[in-house]
C-alpha cells in the first residue's frame, strides 16, 4: 500500500496514544519527531542502551506528566529546553554522557521529582524556574566538581541526595539577606523545607560543613552520610530537633558526635575506624537513663528457646521495633559498664517489681564473614508471655564488631505486653539472635553474639554479695547473729540465688554511690545498728522461683545461719 494512504491512519493512531513503553529496546538510536503524538501522558525509555540522542518536540509535550530515561548509557542530547507543563517525573539516572541539562523556560510547578544521573558541570541558571520540585538527586559520574546555580536556592526542597563534589553558590543573598554574615556565620538555612538529606562520595571537606551547618534546617528529619571526608559532626546539628534517624557509614576520617539532638531514635555509625566509641554513648543521656545502676548478679534462666527456633523467627516481623535504635562498629566490643546486667552468651534473666521498667539492652556483635547483611532480632519474655523486643538488619560486607543499643522505654514495654499484669516478683528473659540473609553465598558463617548488656531498675541480688560473709561473720562474733539464706530452695529465707548463674559476668564492676534497685539490707544498714536496733523487714527477698517471696524481718539476736 502506498505510503500516502498510510499517513492520516497513523496519524490518528499517533494523536490517541497515551503511555509509550520502549523499555529495554537495543534498537533505538535516536527519538524522532513526538508532534504528532500530543496526547502522551507516560513515556518509558528505560535501558535502552544505544539511545543516543533526542529531538528537540520532546521538550514542547505539554500532556507528558512521567518521562523514564533511566540507564540509558549514551544518551548525549536532551531537548534544548522543557517547557512540559504537566510532567511530575523526570529520571535520568545512570545517563552517564550526558552533555547539557535543558534550560527551563517557564515555571514548572508539578514537577516534583528529578534524578540527574550525570550533573554536568554546571547547570543553567534557570534550573530554579523547577519551583515544585520535591525530591533532587544529583550524581557525578566522574572525578572532578560540578557548580550549582544560585536559582537552587529558589527551591522548595524536601529531600535532597548528592554523589561527588557539588560546589555551593555561597556569595549570595536569599530574600535580600546575605548568606553568610559579616561574622562569616551562616545567617538563613538555603534549603528551609528540606526533611532528608543524603551525602555520598563528597571528598571536599570545606564543601561537607557547609552542607552540615546551614543545608540542614531544623525541618531536616534524616541524615545520611556515606563514603564521605566527614571528620566530625558540628555541634550545631543538636538544634535538629525533628531528626530522628542518623547514618554514617564507611567515613573512615570520622571521629566523633559531639551533641546529638534530643529527639534522635536511630543512629547507625559503621565501619568508621576513626571513631572515638565514647563520644557515641551520649544516647543514654538522650533517652534519659538514670545514674549508673549497682551491678546485679540476675536469676536463674528458664527460657526454653533455643537458636534458630521457629518462635523468634516468626515473632520478628509482626511486631513493632524498639523506640530507640542505635548500632557502631568498634575495635573492642565492650559493653559500657552502666549496664548492670552483663553475661557472655546471648541470654540473659533478672527479675523486675510489680512496674513495667525501662528495659535499654546492648549486644556485642561479631560478623565472622564477608556477607551483605546480617539479622540479629531480641526476643524478650516476661513470666512466659514472649514478644519481639527488637529486629536489626546490618548491611555489611566485612568481618566486623559491632555494638547494638536497643531501648523500650516504660510505656513502650506496657504497650507491647498489653494487658499482661505483674506480680510483686516477675522473671524477665531476654534471648538475642543472629543469622546471615541469603547473599548467594552458601559457605557463610553465622554472626556471634558474645555478650549482652542489660540496664533495668531489677529487684536482683546484687552484685557484690559477699560483703554479707564479712558482716555476718562480724555479727555473729558479737551478737550472734547471722543472715538466713537457704540455699536449698530459697523458700524460707527468700535469699537464695542460683551462683551457677554468675559463670561469665564481668565481676570487676564499675563503684556504686547508690542502690536504686530494691535489694537486701545493704551493709551500712547492718554496721549502723546498734543493741537496740529492730531491723525493717526485708524489701522484695530474693528467689530463684518465680513468684515465690516472703516477707519475714529481720530482729535482733534471732538466731540464724549461713548457707
Amino acid at each position: 500500500m502506498p505510503f500516502n494512504r498510510l499517513e492520516e491512519p497513523l496519524k490518528q493512531i499517533c494523536a490517541s496514544l497515551t503511555y509509550v513503553d520502549f523499555s529495554e529496546c537495543k534498537l533505538i538510536r535516536k527519538i524522532p519527531d513526538l508532534s504528532m503524538t500530543p496526547n502522551i501522558t507516560k513515556l518509558n525509555l528505560r535501558w535502552c542502551r544505544n539511545l543516543v540522542e533526542i529531538d528537540d518536540s520532546m521538550g514542547h509535550l505539554d500532556k507528558l506528566k512521567v518521562l523514564d530515561l533511566g540507564g540509558c548509557h549514551k544518551l548525549e542530547t536532551l531537548p534544548s529546553c522543557l517547557t512540559m507543563k504537566s510532567l511530575t517525573s523526570f529520571n535520568l539516572e545512570l545517563c552517564n554522557r550526558l552533555k547539557k541539562f535543558p534550560n527551563i523556560l517557564h515555571e514548572m510547578k508539578d514537577l516534583k521529582s528529578l534524578h540527574l544521573g550525570n550533573c554536568t558541570n554546571e547547570l543553567p541558571p534557570s534550573f530554579g524556574n523547577l519551583i515544585g520540585l520535591k525530591d533532587l538527586i544529583l550524581t557525578m559520574s566522574f572525578r572532578g566538581q560540578a557548580h550549582l546555580p544560585c536559582s537552587i536556592y529558589n527551591l522548595h526542597i524536601e529531600r535532597l541526595e548528592h554523589s561527588g563534589d557539588f560546589i555551593f553558590p555561597k556569595d549570595v543573598e536569599i530574600d535580600r539577606q546575605p548568606l553568610c554574615n559579616s561574622l562569616g556565620c551562616f545567617s538563613k538555612y538555603v534549603f528551609p523545607s528540606l526533611k532528608q538529606l543524603c551525602i555520598n562520595f563528597f571528598e571536599i571537606r570545606s564543601e561537607i560543613d557547609f552542607i552540615l551547618n546551614y543545608c540542614c534546617s531544623l525541618t531536616l528529619e534524616e541524615l545520611y552520610i556515606f563514603r564521605s571526608k566527614i571528620v566530625t559532626l558540628p555541634e550545631s546539628m543538636s538544634k535538629c530537633e525533628r531528626l530522628h534517624t542518623l547514618l554514617i557509614r564507611y567515613c573512615n576520617e570520622f571521629r566523633e558526635v559531639l551533641r546529638l539532638p534530643k529527639n534522635i531514635r536511630h543512629v547507625e555509625v559503621v565501619n568508621c575506624h576513626s571513631l572515638d566509641s565514647q563520644s557515641f554513648f551520649q544516647f543514654r543521656e538522650i533517652i534519659g537513663l538514670s545514674p549508673n545502676l549497682p551491678p546485679c548478679l540476675g536469676v536463674t534462666s528458664h527460657m526454653l528457646m533455643g537458636p534458630h527456633s521457629s518462635t523468634t523467627r516468626s515473632l520478628a516481623s509482626e511486631t513493632p521495633l524498639s523506640e530507640y535504635k542505635f548500632v557502631v562498629t568498634v575495635d573492642e566490643n565492650e559493653i559500657p559498664n552502666w549496664f548492670n546486667h552483663q553475661r557472655n552468651g546471648n541470654l540473659i534473666s533478672f527479675s523486675i517489681g510489680p512496674k513495667f521498667p525501662t528495659i535499654a539492652l546492648c549486644v556485642a556483635l561479631e560478623i565472622r564473614d564477608s556477607t551483605c547483611y546480617c539479622n540479629y532480632h531480641v526476643i524478650i519474655s516476661i513470666n512466659g508471655s514472649v514478644q519481639t523486643f527488637e529486629n536489626i538488619v546490618i548491611e555489611e560486607d566485612r568481618r566486623t564488631e559491632h555494638l547494638c543499643f536497643s531501648c523500650r522505654p516504660q510505656s513502650s514495654l506496657q504497650d507491647l505486653f498489653g494487658d499482661l499484669n505483674l506480680g510483686d516478683r516477675n522473671h524477665v528473659e531476654l534471648f538475642c539472635e543472629a543469622f546471615t540473609l541469603d547473599c548467594s553465598s552458601s559457605g557463610e558463617i553465622s554472626p556471634i553474639i558474645k555478650r549482652i548488656g542489660v540496664y533495668v531498675e531489677c529487684i536482683c541480688p546484687p552484685k557484690n554479695l559477699s560483703i554479707f560473709h564479712d558482716i555476718n561473720r562480724h555479727l555473729s562474733l558479737q551478737s550472734g547473729l547471722v543472715f538466713p539464706i537457704d540455699a536449698k530452695n530459697g523458700s524460707n529465707s527468700g535469699l537464695a540465688f542460683d551462683s551457677s548463674n554468675v559463670d561469665g559476668l564481668d565481676l570487676g564492676s564499675s563503684l556504686v554511690t547508690h542502690v536504686e534497685c530494691i535489694c537486701p539490707l545493704s551493709s551500712m544498714d547492718l554496721m549502723q545498728g546498734d543493741d537496740d536496733t529492730e531491723f525493717t523487714p526485708l524489701l522484695s527477698p530474693f528467689s530463684t522461683s518465680i513468684g515465690s517471696r516472703t516477707n519475714r524481718g529481720l530482729r535482733r539476736r534471732r538466731p540464724f545461719q549461713w548457707i
